[in-house]
């Protein structure tokens, strides 16, 4: 009977540290995933404007509020993993080596697709540059369509490659809401891109390509993108090869005499260092604004009051 109520408490303790870890690589999950939301949109918007054009209204509205939105609320509905506590915890810092080479890795990547796309477009026979009409916004053509389709794409892809799993959550696949949004926000890109009806084509601004061939590439493209985006992330990033440079890199050596410091101690050590430094630039600029605006004022000042 008394080993009743520390057994309770106990499994509270390992369920709480459960969530707790699962709460905090969501929250990197979501960071990540805005942060490249983001960098994905603006470097497509910064390739139409090069261009003297700029995605739709409606465009906008069906990436941000469609998109975005859905995923981002959704992802976030995965459980904490029932399995066995992994004796590491995971990352604690947003500036960490594996946080940004992840971020930094998935924005090469989509960038890398969305620069192969246009130029892919403009090699086509059929394709005419845009002829810019002043007064207007320029956002019907085929640059517009193609970057559009394919940033919806991409940015589906990098939400998969952030829905982290276990040691900390749940399979992706267990979150059967995120799952059926990924797969139906898919096929309604998909057929924005294959076979879109005049009224939705008309209600988005698409330019719709003549070519079957280079519509079906663009699903290609975002296929190949989603491949590498899931590899980099779940492979390259969790390689022991990775976490031995990330520790090479991300070192902070602190010199063998202060290594018995206590902690507390070594931090007021440096600030004094770093006070210190600072006091000491300060008096050297101080000299040198005193020896070249104030010294000649005074010798000059000297002279007319010693011939007064």
């Amino acid at each position: 009977m008394l080993l009743c109520p520390l057994r309770l408490s106990w499994c509270h303790v390992i369920g709480l540290r459960r969530e707790g870890r699962a709460a905090l690589v969501t929250t990197f999950s979501v960071f990540k995933y805005m942060a490249a939301y983001s960098l994905i949109e603006f470097t497509t918007v910064l390739i139409l404007y090069t261009l003297n054009s700029n995605l739709g209204d409606r465009q906008y509205f069906y990436i941000d509020l469609v998109v975005v939105l859905i995923l981002a609320l959704v992802g976030e509905r995965t459980e904490a993993y029932k399995g066995r506590l992994d004796k590491k915890s995971p990352l604690s810092s947003l500036v960490s080596f594996p946080v940004l080479f992840s971020l930094l890795s998935q924005i090469a990547v989509q960038i890398f697709l969305l620069t192969l796309t246009y130029k892919y477009l403009e090699s086509e026979p059929w394709f005419t540059p845009l002829v810019q009409v002043i007064n207007t916004e320029n956002t019907k053509c085929y640059e517009t369509t193609a970057l559009f389709c394919l940033c919806s794409f991409l940015l589906i892809n990098v939400s998969v490659a952030f829905a982290e799993g276990a040691p900390y959550r749940s399979p992706m696949y267990t979150n059967g809401l995120y799952v059926g949004s990924v797969i139906v926000l898919y096929l309604i890109t998909a057929y924005i891109t294959l076979w879109p009806a005049n009224f939705v084509a008309d209600f988005l601004e698409l330019e719709v390509p003549s070519s079957l061939t280079f519509r079906v590439a663009l699903v290609e493209i975002s296929i190949l993108g989603l491949v590498l985006s899931y590899i980099i992330d779940r492979w390259v990033i969790s390689s022991n090869a990775l976490k031995q440079l990330c520790g090479k890199l991300w070192s902070n050596p602190t010199p063998r005499i202060l290594l018995r410091v206590p902690t507390r101690r070594l931090c007021v050590y440096r600030l004094h260092i770093a006070a210190e430094n600072l006091a000491k630039r300060v008096c050297r600029y101080y000299r040198q604004w005193y020896r070249s605006a104030v010294a000649p004022c005074t010798v000059s000042f000297s002279s007319s009051a010693a011939s007064v």
